[in-house]
């Protein structure tokens, strides 16, 4: 497997794979543009993550304290995920400023039939030294590892019969709805 950001890498095979079903962790990026997705980041190093979704198994034994002043330099995060307000993203862990809650160190962002994990929180770096950083890497592996591939459902509403005709054409599954 090419590595991301590695000049063969290829984003329409990646974001393929995905699509299809398949799951991915990114750890630490200094940027999201190789992805072809809506998201961006921003050089915010924090010393302190919030739990925004407590109960996601990511964060599974994992507490709030656990998210903050990881050992060696205190810092938690160099680059965190601007939060995003569409596309489905949820933010599993943010930071923030005199702005507000702006950031995310842990996002989960579906695609197609898939599912990506981007972790800014240092956990590849910290892997060795910070408990935390291996307890949340851990269950990442366990989250995506169990996750299943989800079928996606659309509703379409129509009148007319050969509008039904049509869906059958281009091979959709479908189900009538009296």
């Amino acid at each position: 497997i090419p590595q991301i950001g590695s000049a063969d890498f290829d984003t329409k095979g990646f974001l393929s794979f995905i699509g299809n079903g398949g799951k991915a962790i990114v750890l630490e990026q200094n940027s999201l543009n190789k992805f072809g997705i809506d998201l961006s980041l921003a050089p915010k190093a924090s010393t302190m993550t919030f739990p925004l979704n407590k109960r996601h198994p990511v964060l599974k034994e994992i507490n709030p304290d656990d998210l903050k002043f990881w050992r060696g330099d205190n810092y938690v995060t160099n680059y965190e995920i601007v939060r995003p307000f569409f596309g489905g993203a949820r933010a599993i862990t943010v930071s923030g400023g005199n702005l507000g809650i702006e950031h995310c160190a842990i996002l989960e962002q579906p695609y197609g039939k898939g599912n990506i994990l981007f972790i800014q929180a240092l956990v590849g770096e910290k892997f060795n030294s910070e408990p935390a950083a291996r307890r949340i890497f851990q269950n990442s592996l366990s989250y995506m590892a169990g996750r299943k591939v989800k079928e996606i459902s659309t509703l379409v509403l129509a009148d007319n019969s050969n509008f039904i005709q049509t869906l059958n054409q281009i091979g959709l599954k479908q189900k009538l709805i009296d």
